[in-house]
């Protein structure tokens, strides 16, 4: 039909005032919409969570993929819009080109049986390390996914008191890391960690590490290596870049290869 966004959001809005007294199980959006239609978004959100939705699709991916579609212009979910105060009743969640954000107490949807994230990303606030978040919950929230990409604005390699759990990326199979390491030339060992998230992942078979650094230059700190190696049989292809001669970035390499 030719929808603009201006258009398609009017009649969007012009739905929901007709049904906000109706008992509504599926909640359905799908049309490009960007970040600074996050108003209008936010407000459709609200009334899935009011309206005790079971199924939400929000898939705000254009048919036709275009290289002005940066990060920056994604909208912004937030999880406690649709979460709500008395939780949710969502049985099934799919989400595309969006941001997820998740506060650091949120446990998850109780009754989820199905997700599907398209174009996502997901970020964390506050909480725990990124670290123990990804292998420790995320393989556990996320243990279906084929594909991830995770971006660490910060890695801090002097992170302490980590634990791995049991739970794993089951089916994934294309991962692709991008981090900036922050932290002393002395604590570099925590760069190793790396290999924790390769090791919940039984089935990838392409991994992909960029690595940028704030410190100045190469470390003389020598270490042993702490990680007890593991051959990845699974892998068939590794592309890393940024290795400039930080300590533990040839140990993990030398673990992958």
């Amino acid at each position: 039909m030719g929808y603009t966004p201006d258009r398609f959001i009017k009649h969007v809005n012009h739905a929901l005032q007709r049904h906000r007294l109706l008992v509504v199980d599926r909640f359905e959006v799908r049309f490009a919409l960007q970040k600074q239609h996050a108003e209008h978004v936010d407000r459709w959100v609200d009334f899935a969570s009011a309206s005790r939705i079971k199924h939400f699709v929000l898939d705000l991916s254009p048919a036709v993929r275009t290289n002005r579609q940066s990060e920056g212009h994604k909208y912004e979910f937030l999880v406690n819009l649709l979460n709500g105060q008395n939780g949710s009743p969502i049985v099934s969640l799919r989400l595309g080109l969006v941001c997820l954000k998740l506060p650091s107490d949120f446990l998850g949807f109780t009754d989820l049986k199905k997700l599907e994230l398209h174009l996502a990303n997901i970020s964390l606030k506050g909480g725990s390390s990124k670290m123990d978040y990804i292998v420790n919950e995320l393989t556990c929230s996320l243990a279906h996914v084929g594909g991830l990409l995770i971006k660490f604005s910060t890695f801090n390699t002097e992170a302490t008191g980590f634990t791995k759990n049991q739970s794993q990326f089951t089916c994934l199979r294309h991962l692709v890391l991008k981090l900036i390491i922050n932290g002393e030339s002395e604590n570099d060992i925590s760069v190793l960690r790396l290999t924790y998230i390769v090791e919940a992942s039984p089935q990838l078979e392409y991994f992909e590490l960029h690595m940028d650094s704030d410190n100045s230059g190469p470390s003389t700190l020598s270490i042993n290596n702490c990680i007890c190696p593991v051959v990845h049989h699974h892998l068939r292809r590794v592309h890393m870049t940024g290795l400039i001669g930080l300590a533990g970035q040839l140990e993990l390499a030398s673990t992958l290869f």
